[in-house]
């Protein structure tokens, strides 16, 4: 049986094998080893241990390939490489048809993005600035907005014609803010309606005949 006296350690700069060749050489071995020129963790333990590895061109995997010149006496020591399994091809899934969402509601929520860019730019051109949203319906948008330092409601109806019950409802809302409010329609204002209002606005209080 020879005597070992040369250890070559292959991939010398794998944690293992570093580890391995600096328990070799401190056991009195004349230590080699070969790695791609790759900086490793290792390396500066290998350097300290004062073993300078050999360059190898070639790829990690192919390490173990490169022929090394055999001497007397000598041990070659190389990492064990497994192959990694090949995934396995999964079955193709049958896939059914995708159909079409409905877009409705797409449509829908686009033409509120409208109102609503219609409204900031009619407030924009008046000076007046939205600071909140309080609200929003089928038909409507509530608004808190600043008019002159004063915060009010803004009631933006999405239709030409607004009854008496929007304003009834309009001015509920706006007494629970306990803030005055203001009206947005599509249309004109019904001549009734706003004789109304004008007439409200001179009228003091109405009170019972005893």
């Amino acid at each position: 049986m020879k005597k070992i006296k040369k250890i070559h350690f292959v991939g010398i700069k794998g944690v293992g094998q570093t580890a391995l060749a600096i328990i070799a050489k401190e056991a009195g071995f004349k230590v080699t080893g070969s790695d791609i020129e790759e900086e490793f963790i290792t390396s500066e333990c290998l350097k300290k241990a004062g073993i300078e590895p050999i360059v190898l061109e070639k790829p990690k995997e192919e390490i173990i390939m490169q022929p090394i010149e055999k001497e007397e006496n000598l041990e070659i020591l190389a990492p064990i490489i497994q192959e990694e399994p090949k995934p396995k091809k999964k079955p193709k899934e049958k896939t059914e048809p995708i159909k079409p969402k409905k877009q409705s509601k797409k449509k829908t929520e686009k033409k509120d993005d409208k109102f609503f860019d219609k409204i900031k730019g009619h407030l924009e051109k008046r000076g007046i600035e939205i600071i909140g949203i309080e609200g929003v319906g089928k038909s409507e948008l509530i608004l808190k907005i600043k008019e002159k330092k004063e915060e009010k409601l803004l009631f933006a109806y999405k239709k030409k014609r607004i009854t008496d019950e929007d304003l009834m409802k309009a001015y509920k809302k706006s007494s629970d803010f306990n803030l005055a409010y203001k009206v947005l329609s599509l249309g004109e204002t019904p001549k009734k309606l706003s004789g109304l209002i004008e007439a409200a606005r001179s009228l003091e209080n109405i009170e019972r005949i005893e």
